[in-house]
Parts: C-alpha cells; structure tokens; sequence
C-alpha cells in the first residue's frame, strides 16, 4: 500500500515537474522585467502623468464650483481648443475663459465627473474621458487631452466635450 502510494505521487511529480518549471520560468521573467530599468522609468513615468493628470482635473472642477472663470482657464495651454458641444470651438485661454464666465454667470455650478477613465498615451499625455453632471446640466467628455509641463502640472490642450441634459 505504502508502496502504491509512492509509486502514485511519484507519477503525479512527474506530470506536474514541467508545469511548475514554467511557471517557475514566467515568475522569474515577470520579476526580471519589473527590474528592468527602462520599464520600471517608464511606469514611474506613467504614475507622474497620472498623478499631475489627476490632480489638474481637481483644480479645474474646485474652480468652477468656486466660480472662478479665470482658475478655471489657467488649467488650459495658451492656444488650447475647446470643442464645447452644441455651443461651439473655442481657442486660447481668452476665448475659454469668457465661455466659462458666462456659463457661470448663467448659475451652472457643482461639476462632478462620474466614472472618468485616464488612459497614459505616452510620457507626458494621457486622456481623460467621464460622464459629468452639474445642477443644471449633463453631458459627456468625449476627450480631455492633459499635456505634462516643465513645472510637473498637467494643462489641457484639447477639450473635447458635450452637453447632453
């Protein structure tokens, strides 16, 4: 009996020796490659877009809900373009700013993103994309396009969005 027993778990080391070879292989590539330090530069990249990306999206939305027109710009490139649907294109900071001044004028206040999505395009982009819903408003942001700066921040070089409801 003793004997059988051996002879089985012998059999089952056997079948199973190739599985745990691989992935004792692919547990070692796995740690190899997060050692790696071009791919670890790389997601440290990747976590300071992020981190820049995610926190000039607050600003912008503390601004509005402040009423602050002007904050609300500064968070934009100095020739950036805003795709505001179905109200219409505007580019540079002077041309947006006047379009958020005059919807905060209008009353609309309290933005919130619902679900928004950032996906890193490279080094020092990434797009951020969400449903928003405000007091009198609701839409989609088709395409916000936040580009890293010298200084670390995040500004907006392509906003692309719509009013729904």
């Amino acid at each position: 009996m003793i004997e059988n027993r051996f002879v089985q778990l012998t059999h089952e080391y056997c079948s199973l020796k190739p599985i745990y070879s691989f992935f004792r292989r692919d547990y070692a590539r796995v740690i190899e490659q997060r050692l790696d330090p071009k791919i670890m530069l790389i997601q440290e990249q990747e976590v300071t877009v992020l981190k820049a990306v995610k926190q000039a999206s607050e600003t912008w939305k503390a601004a509005f809900n402040a009423g602050d027109a002007a904050s609300c710009a500064a968070q934009y490139e100095t020739h950036a373009v805003m795709q505001a649907r179905p109200f219409g294109t505007f580019t540079g900071t002077p041309e947006i700013q006047a379009f958020w001044q005059q919807l905060i004028d209008d009353g609309f206040k309290d933005v919130e993103y619902l679900n928004p999505q950032i996906t890193v395009v490279d080094q020092s982009s990434a797009i951020l994309t969400s449903r928003w819903q405000m007091n009198q408003a609701s839409g989609v942001i088709h395409q916000e396009l936040w580009v890293l700066q010298t200084d670390g921040t995040a500004k907006l070089r392509l906003d692309d969005f719509e009013a729904i409801g």
